[in-house]
């Protein structure tokens, strides 16, 4: 009886051999740094699981666009042109009612101009922007309509530009046979020179000065898939339709021109979806679809070689026609052929290969660089 009344006085604590005490703060601070090796190791492999659906939604998304285009060829018997009077709508616009989705078949008024339809132009079409790509500055028709910034229009950052340009076609380096450019020299009458372009207005044989751009368009090349007033089908692809481009990503650069000097010399950086051309003369002059062409470009440079201008960064800059394909997917871009598929190539691709691929009847695969 005295040893159970001794037993039942003892405290707790020393009743119980099994008790210690909490944690003491080394061990804290090893768990805190193995947790912190654990997630380091880990975040990459999310961040690249992240990056492989986007990139797969992104091809998917711009195969849409091309078997779109396949659409529009077995209604209209042509693929789409850009920007042709009188409407100067873009492709983009053309195919939505060959999307297969009905509410973007009556979206577009096919046979009004862009201009008319205000409350579209800032309408944005998030499956025509990739979803890796960078916030860019949208001018909101700027020019035509003298909103506020003066010839630069409305700049703000909007989701309303594509991410998927038409492919115009391949450009020589100079803009003609004798060099000089708005339309110096003698026209190209060589192959594959002379499919080259079919415009030259606002064609420069040099890149700008690394502080701002000098206004100039590019030029609109005519031997691609998607140009202005173009009346392409299949059969006007010779060298296959698997290895001609018809859109190609160009998600990679943001363009501020806002900081240029002379805004009057400065273009808007990009333009909303629905806009083709921004108008050259009268809206019923053939030659106002080669205005400045917005949302379709040629192929001059490698892929990312040449940015917009952009005097923060003071890249290798550009023309607006002959800006450079490229992403912010490691390592290369996606290509949208005309066959209906969707290719991504590496970043490191010849320039010579890639303006080969966006020809479609030059032959020039295995011509010398040109």
């Amino acid at each position: 009886m005295e040893c159970d009344e001794v037993r039942r006085n003892v405290p707790i604590a020393v009743q119980s051999p099994r008790s210690r005490p909490a944690f003491t703060l080394v061990e804290l601070l090893v768990v805190i740094a193995i947790i912190g090796i654990l997630v380091a190791l880990l975040l990459p492999a999310v961040q690249a699981a992240r990056e492989a659906a986007r990139r797969t939604q992104c091809n998917n998304q711009l195969r849409q666009l091309v078997l779109a285009a396949h659409n529009y060829l077995s209604a209209q018997g042509t693929l789409p042109s850009h920007g042709d009077v009188p409407s100067h709508l873009s492709s983009h616009a053309k195919l939505l009612p060959y999307m297969e989705e009905q509410n973007l078949i009556d979206l577009v008024d096919q046979d009004k101009h862009w201009r008319e339809q205000t409350a579209l132009l800032e309408l944005p079409l998030p499956f025509l922007r990739c979803p890796s790509g960078v916030p860019q500055l949208t001018a909101i028709n700027g020019r035509d309509f003298g909103l506020s910034g003066g010839s630069r229009g409305d700049i703000r950052v909007a989701e309303l530009t594509p991410h998927y340009v038409g492919n115009m076609g391949a450009r020589p380096a100079k803009c003609t046979q004798g060099g000089g450019g708005r339309g110096g020299g003698g026209a190209w009458t060589t192959d594959p020179y002379a499919t080259y372009m079919a415009k030259d207005i606002g064609c420069i044989d040099s890149a700008p000065s690394s502080s701002h751009g000098d206004g100039q368009s590019g030029g609109t090349a005519r031997n691609g898939a998607i140009y202005p007033r173009s009346k392409i089908d299949f059969g006007d692809i010779t060298d296959g339709s698997s290895k001609t481009i018809m859109y190609g990503e160009l998600s990679w650069a943001n363009v501020d021109v806002r900081q240029s000097p002379d805004e009057n010399l400065t273009p808007p950086p990009f333009e909303s979806w629905m806009v083709g051309s921004t108008t050259l003369g009268g809206l019923s002059d053939p030659n106002s679809a080669y205005g400045y062409i917005e949302n379709a470009k040629n192929v001059r440079y490698g892929i990312e070689e040449r940015a917009l201008v952009d005097p923060v960064d003071k890249r290798p800059l550009t023309p607006g026609t002959d800006a450079s394909l490229g992403s912010n997917h490691p390592g290369g871009t996606h290509l949208g052929m005309c066959d209906g598929s969707a290719q991504f190539v590496q970043k490191d691709v010849e320039s010579d290969l890639l303006r080969a691929m966006a020809s479609r009847a030059a032959g020039e695969t295995n011509s010398p660089a040109f």
